[in-house]
């Protein structure tokens, strides 16, 4: 029944009518008009929450004072009408009026009507006034536009709200929809790890209300609060217009409110995927709160946007909290992990390294953002394969890869390990993870491993020419010397000094090959790595030309040397002596008959090695022909020279019984140039 109807109702059949102040609850309950009821003596009694919002005056500002001082900008109009009207049992409509308040909006343009109230008795007792807007209904937008505007101003809150700030745009949010609807405090219930109980993690009060987020912490909803937690469970908001009209079974949610001054309370779920996670409410705590359905719509919206923003949060700190689990565990490891990935450029970038891998490799700490870095690590010989093999991946497939790069001093390290694609970050098919160990050491050993492989076959092979060799030439010695002494024998006491000194003859022979043997014996056995000193290169090979005085000028031999790069090395004297010798021995023996003699000696370092070369124009070798036999015992390459094939299998003995290696490069009938690697060296 409308209220003017009652009105008029009550006005003119008062004796059907029952005591109408019994019935102004309920009336305030359910009407949209804005409403003051005052007592005879103009002392405002009750205000409803339509009035609040289209005054914007609180009611508890207006509660129990008296018209004339709650409501000064309208007392004039109530003096002129009140007294001589609806007291005296007169009631009225449609008067327009317009309405000033210095602490809302400039004006408001109102239509006001008024009714007494009438007790069963038939006296006047007070008085009802109702305030509507206009007909153009510019309020009740403008009310609509405010609470739309809130909406929209809370979710651009969170739009680019970074994850650090969203605590304080859930604050934010909350202040928002508490001043809106005049509610005395708002907050956030989030449910605690486990599903069992929920705590205040976010609230804002009004001026005046005591706050009660830190007594309301694990909160076991599902035990305890069986009527709230079950329609929340179901995703329903509660609208609870007042607390202690509650039902008998939601007595552990009123006492619960009323411990806690509560008299009106609206909360709408918050889910993820859509499981209860937690809900948003507003409390009104001075007075009841009578709030619209629009406001229900209102909350249910930003509970939404604050929902998913929490659930970001979250997420977020989650992945923060395991990327830094990730990076920690990872971090430990001395394996190169890496993520790399193509720019918008289409520049290859590594963002991130394990720390301990840069310390060691010497790197500081952080990313490897420049593609020319990342280049320059890998050794131009594997490079291309490398980046062929990263490219695979980037296509989808994951790939082996082994390649050498560099440390921050440019050392040479193996690593060898796995890369595949990568779909995290947007960068589908444009990136790839990998996982990488250093092999370092392995390969040095599978090397070392290779090499005294290789060393034991060629020194199979030598043992089996040596046995042969031997074999050979001390059965032809013992032989001659046998046969010597059968002629001997023969020719009884005649003259045998022919063949006694063809017997001597074949000894000494016989001296030489053992002396010969003897010394490869002794190199092969490398006893003299012991007697290696520092030396000094020049030194030795100027007296090595010494024992050459006499061919040097019968040859008008020519000597250029360059020992500026290694003024010494670690070596055993005999051996470079031994080893200049033979080299100016076969420069001078293989000397092209048609120019000068010229011999020079050059000096470079390399890597970890020094390198002598000593390079001659004589007549050169056929490397191709000779192929295996240049540096093997007893290999006469040139006819019509002589000399026992020993000298250059022994300068090979020397320098790899000491860890070098000799190398030899000759263009025939022009120049031989010989390499000598004395690895090991300090520079």
């Amino acid at each position: 029944m409308g209220m003017m109807k009652y009105v008029q109702q009550a006005t003119t059949g008062k004796e059907n009518i029952p005591d109408s102040s019994l019935l102004i609850d309920p009336i305030l309950e359910n009407v949209e008009e804005g409403i003051l009821y005052f007592d005879d003596l103009l002392v405002i009694r009750k205000c409803n929450r339509s009035f609040s919002d289209l005054t914007d005056i609180r009611s508890e500002d207006v509660l129990d004072r008296h018209i004339k001082e709650a409501i000064p900008e309208v007392s004039q109009w109530i003096e002129g009408r009140l007294p001589e009207s609806v007291l005296q049992g007169e009631a009225f409509s449609g008067l327009s009026m317009e309405m000033s308040f210095s602490h809302a909006r400039s004006h408001v343009g109102l239509q006001v009507s008024a009714v007494p109230v009438i007790s069963h008795a038939g006296f006047v007792v007070g008085g009802i006034l109702l305030f509507r807007e206009p007909l153009s209904s510019e309020r009740r937008w403008a009310v609509k536009i405010r609470q739309e505007e809130v909406v929209r101003q809370i979710s651009s809150d969170f739009i680019n709200c970074p994850t650090e700030h969203i605590d304080e745009g859930v604050q934010s949010a909350l202040e928002k929809l508490g001043r809106i609807y005049h509610a005395d405090r708002t907050y956030v219930f989030v449910l605690d790890p486990g599903g069992q109980s929920a705590s205040n993690t976010h609230e804002w009060c009004a001026e005046g209300v005591v706050p009660q987020k830190e007594y309301l912490q694990n909160m076991y909803l599902f035990s305890e609060y069986n009527w709230m937690a079950e329609r929340l469970l179901r995703l329903e908001s509660i609208h609870v217009p007042s607390v202690s009209h509650l039902p008998p079974e939601a007595e552990a949610v009123r006492e619960l409110l009323l411990s806690q001054d509560i008299q009106s309370m609206m909360v709408t779920p918050l889910s993820v995927e859509g499981t209860f996670a937690g809900f948003l409410g507003m409390d009104s705590v001075k007075a009841m709160a009578h709030w619209p359905e629009k406001a229900l719509e209102v909350l249910k919206s930003a509970g939404e946007i604050i929902s998913f923003a929490l659930r970001r949060k979250t997420a977020e700190t989650d992945l923060s909290e395991i990327n830094q689990r990730y990076r920690d565990i990872v971090d430990m490891t001395s394996d190169l992990i890496f993520h790399l990935y193509r720019n918008a450029e289409g520049l290859l970038e590594v963002d991130w390294v394990p720390g301990r891998w840069t310390q060691n490799h010497g790197y500081e700490p952080g990313p490897l953002v420049s593609e020319n870095t990342f280049k320059r690590l890998i050794h131009p010989d594997d490079l291309e394969l490398a980046l062929r093999r990263i490219q695979l991946a980037m296509q989808g497939e994951e790939v082996k890869l082994a390649f050498r790069m560099y440390t921050s001093s440019r050392e040479e390290r193996w690593m060898e390990g796995s890369v595949r694609p990568s779909f995290g970050l947007g960068r589908a098919n444009h990136a790839v993870v990998g996982a990488l160990s250093d092999v370092t050491e392995r390969k040095l050993a599978e090397q070392a491993l290779t090499d005294l492989t290789e060393a034991l076959m060629v020194s199979h092979e030598e043992l089996h020419q040596f046995a042969e060799i031997t074999s050979h030439n001390l059965r032809n010695s013992v032989a001659n010397l046998l046969g010597l002494k059968d002629l001997y024998d023969k020719q009884g006491s005649s003259d045998n000094s022919q063949v006694i000194e063809k017997i001597f003859t074949s000894i000494r022979q016989l001296d030489l090959k053992l002396n010969d043997l003897a010394e490869v014996v002794e190199v092969k056995n490398r006893r003299s790595r012991l007697l290696a000193r520092k030396i000094s290169p020049e030194a030795i090979f100027r007296q090595a030309m010494k024992e050459f005085d006499a061919d040097i000028r019968d040859t008008d031999a020519v000597f250029y040397t360059d020992f500026s790069e290694i003024a010494e090395v670690s070596f055993p004297e005999s051996y470079f002596h031994a080893i200049m010798v033979s080299l100016i021995s076969n420069s001078l023996k293989f000397r092209a008959p048609q120019r000068r003699p010229e011999i020079r000696v050059g000096s470079f370092k390399e890597k970890n090695a020094h390198v002598l070369t000593f390079a001659d124009n004589g007549i050169g070798m056929d490397l191709v022909r000779h192929k295996g036999r240049i540096f093997t015992m007893y290999q006469q390459l040139h006819e019509g020279y002589e000399g026992k094939g020993l000298d250059l299998y022994l300068t090979r003995c020397r320098m790899e019984a000491m860890g070098g290696k000799i190398e030899v490069k000759s263009t025939p009938g022009k120049e031989t140039i010989f390499y000598l690697y004395f690895v090991g060296q300090d520079y």
